[in-house]
């Protein structure tokens, strides 16, 4: 035997050798520390049950016997297994995501309202599911496994929850995250919805507009109105389709609440929609009847309380559409109603004029139409605002008046006015018989008589003074008139007529003068 089998093993120190030694123990390291860093079931508290019971039903770890160990009981191991993914699966098909860094990790919590050891995941959505401590393991309330069949009847209703368990998680592969046999279930509901919105957009119209022409006389504009009703409300029956099968689809919990948050808008959307439509009909329906009635202020107000009813309607939608992006309405209403004083404070004459708007309404003071006399404006009422009345003077210029300031006003309303009084103060030449002056009154007296729209009870005609320059003659007329044209329409004939009885007896009307007489 030679020198040269007693020699030692050469060792390889060469540079590659050494990385890819190195290479070889990172990789068998982060092997083990990844099977050790590996979630193990783990019941100690609220939240290692709960990551304990969803991490083992997903597909990438699907192993459903650690996750049974979250219920309670003696069952046997299949029925626990059932009752865990129905649980999940209500999660799922309500669009419920369970935020895992909001689930306490301390063994001994106890909740604050009831001062138990408890934890509802979803205390607003789902109350009734719930975990406890039961030892030294959190697992799922025996009440949370009783109303389990109920649930999963609300969140899967008329039957499709029947289909869902007969879905079968398809296909080992995913693509971008879906089965196929998901995308295909996509497309089947997209197909479904588009046809069901072509069919009850249909049947809706003939409904819709069966009723509402039995119901009132359709205008041009309500008939308009009623066609994007019932578009407005076939979408909105597809979007609760919608809501009731996407979870058949068994999306991602996070990927179907978002879909739920949008679905949830569109509906309130719609519904706001809806409901601005149907003020419309309804206004277009009073004005109709306003029509019909002598009280031209209803004209007006039909315009404004829609426009109230319409701004009501759309806060409360927003209002509705924050609440579904979980922002805390309260807080926020809180908020406007202090900053909404402020402003008020800022601008207390627009406070002023918007609620002197309310009082106009309620009081009616005047109609749209009317004359009206005011301390500082005069002339006819065309419209009445939220914070200014329009007052169309004798050379038809607007003025825009506070209504603040009218409702503080001394207002005379010359519109109002049940009769009109003309008094006129006739001079007669002082040459003028005795004979000749009753005849002229006679002949005026009776003239009036004839006349339908003259108040006779409330009718003067009197010689009743001896002025410096001529004689007084005082005629008073109270008579009806709708409107200062035809007072003046009126006054012109009564003044006509007294100038030709005036002519004919011989009666001289004449303007103040005086007279001198020299004596010799």
């Amino acid at each position: 035997m030679t020198d040269r089998y007693l020699s030692p093993i050469p060792m390889k120190t060469s540079p590659l050798y050494i990385v890819r030694h190195i290479i070889t123990c990172s990789y068998l390291t982060l092997s083990i520390a990844s099977v050790q860093a590996q979630i193990q079931p783990d019941l100690s508290t609220p939240h290692a049950s709960l990551q304990t019971h969803l991490h083992y039903l997903q597909p990438d770890h699907y192993e459903p016997q650690n996750s049974a160990l979250t219920i309670p009981g003696e069952d046997v191991l299949e029925d626990k297994i059932r009752t865990a993914q129905q649980i999940k699966r209500i999660y799922d098909g309500k669009g419920l995501y369970v935020s895992m860094q909001y689930v306490p990790k301390e063994p001994t919590f106890r909740d604050s309202m009831s001062n138990r050891f408890v934890f509802t995941p979803f205390p607003d959505e789902l109350p009734q599911i719930y975990l406890e401590r039961q030892g030294k393991r959190w697992l799922y309330s025996s009440e949370s496994i009783a109303s389990l069949e109920e649930l999963y009847r609300d969140a899967f209703p008329y039957g499709t929850h029947l289909l869902m368990d007969a879905f079968a998680r398809q296909g080992s592969r995913k693509y971008l995250g879906l089965y196929p046999w998901q995308y295909a279930g996509i497309l089947i509901v997209i197909l479904a919805a588009l046809f069901l919105y072509l069919l009850l957009d249909r049947i809706i119209k003939l409904i819709v507009m069966r009723v509402a022409r039995r119901f009132m006389d359709l205008s041009v504009k309500s008939q308009k109105a009623l066609r994007s009703i019932h578009r407005l409300l076939s979408l909105l029956i597809c979007v609760a389709m919608l809501r009731l099968v996407l979870p058949l689809l068994a999306l991602p919990a996070r990927s179907l609440a978002g879909i739920f948050t949008l679905l949830k808008v569109a509906s309130i959307i719609l519904l706001v929609m809806i409901t601005l439509r149907v003020i419309d009909i309804v206004r277009h329906y009073l004005e109709g009847l306003a029509d019909q009635t002598s009280n031209r202020m209803d004209d007006q107000s039909l315009p404004l309380l829609s426009k109230m009813a319409k701004i009501l309607v759309v806060i409360l939608g927003v209002m509705a559409v924050l609440d579904s992006f979980d922002v805390n309405v309260t807080a926020l209403v809180a908020g406007v109603g202090l900053g909404g004083l402020a402003i008020a404070l800022a601008a207390q004459d627009t406070v002023k004029n918007l609620l002197g708007s309310f009082m106009i309404f309620i009081d009616r003071p005047f109609q749209v139409g009317d004359y009206i006399v005011g301390s500082n404006y005069e002339g006819t009422v065309r419209e009445v605002g939220f914070r200014t009345t329009r007052i169309e003077k004798t050379d038809t210029a607007i003025i825009a008046v506070p209504n603040g300031v009218i409702v503080n006003d001394a207002i005379t309303n010359l519109g109002m006015r049940r009769q009109r009084l003309y008094s006129i103060n006739l001079d007669v030449d002082y040459d003028t018989s005795p004979e000749d002056m009753q005849r002229f009154t006679r002949r005026i007296r009776a003239y009036l008589d004839t006349l339908e729209q003259v108040d006779l009870p409330k009718t003067l005609v009197r010689f009743t003074a001896l002025k410096e320059s001529a004689l007084n003659v005082l005629v008073r007329i109270h008579f009806h008139s709708d409107s200062y044209d035809d007072e003046l329409a009126s006054r012109e004939s009564i003044n006509l007529e007294i100038l030709k009885i005036a002519k004919e007896v011989g009666v001289d009307l004449t303007f103040p003068t005086q007279t001198l007489k020299i004596k010799p």
